[in-house]
């Protein structure tokens, strides 16, 4: 992401409190969180969350970029979506 000029921040804190993590990107005001699993990880994908509307999806690795840069608009699912 960084090298596709995304601004990032990773969350150093215990990898298992995923609601923890989402409390602090939104306190920070950060639009977008992406979740990499080892299952995703295999599959070559990313669980990626809008922390403003709450939608989250799995898209192609390749396409994360793009997606939270608002240059990928449409249907970038790799798999099915994530609740």
């Amino acid at each position: 992401l960084r090298a596709a000029g995304v601004e990032t921040e990773s969350w150093l804190g215990d990898p298992g409190q995923l609601g923890k993590q989402f409390k602090y990107a939104a306190t920070k005001g950060i639009p977008w969180a992406v979740v990499r699993g080892p299952s995703e990880v295999e599959a070559g994908t990313a669980n990626v969350k809008d922390l403003r509307s709450g939608e989250q999806r799995t898209v192609a690795v390749g396409e994360v970029a793009g997606l939270v840069s608002g240059t990928v608009t449409g249907p970038t699912v790799a798999g099915p979506t994530a609740g």
